[in-house]
């Protein structure tokens, strides 16, 4: 195995990683705003505030169907500025949620201490890849950059069978004649 080739494999093991981390950062993010969210009771006023809207969007709904009954007058239902799919949007309890979830602005509430510890975990696991990665790059050998991988835990398994299967011969000597080398002048000189 080269060093190239370790350092591949590498990156594909960093990706799954850094992947399943950051779906758990997600969850664990999704809890916290969860629980907060039930805290504050937004639950509650969504569901009072979608018992108006939805009684609101009946009565809009009447009020159309009335108007479509006068002869010569058609009306649209994409007004400009409040216009029927306005109000029916108005009465989807989840579109009312998450309209409110984004308004809610948490920066300088204890929540967001909770979301960034969540997130800095998500950011340590990243560049604890990244370092390992530049560290196996400035290594001078592949079998330095096996050794260094093992002494961290990494499970090697799977790159030691497929390193046993192509396995090539230690060494492979080609006859040179050595005084074209040059590597010691003095003898060359005499």
């Amino acid at each position: 195995m080269t060093k190239k080739d370790l350092i591949k494999w590498l990156q594909r093991k960093e990706s799954k990683t850094v992947e399943t981390a950051l779906d758990v950062k997600n969850k664990k993010t999704d809890e916290i705003r969860e629980e907060f969210y039930k805290d504050l009771g937004v639950d509650g006023f969504v569901d009072k505030v979608t018992l108006i809207f939805e009684k609101a969007f009946t009565e809009y709904e009447k009020f159309y169907e009335e108007l479509d009954k006068i002869e010569g007058l058609r009306v649209s239902k994409w007004g400009y500025k409040l216009g029927y799919h306005d109000i029916q949007r108005l009465a989807d309890k989840n579109a009312i949620k998450q309209s409110l979830i984004e308004a809610i602005n948490y920066i300088n509430h204890p929540i967001n201490k909770q979301i960034m510890g969540v997130n800095t975990e998500y950011q340590k696991v990243k560049n604890t890849y990244y370092t390992v990665i530049e560290t196996v790059k400035n290594l001078p050998t592949a079998k330095d950059g096996l050794e260094y991988l093992k002494k961290l835990g990494f499970d090697l398994s799977e790159i030691q069978s497929v390193e046993q299967k192509k396995q090539l011969p230690a060494t492979i000597a080609i006859n040179v004649d050595i005084k074209y080398l040059l590597l010691n002048k003095k003898e060359e000189d005499k």
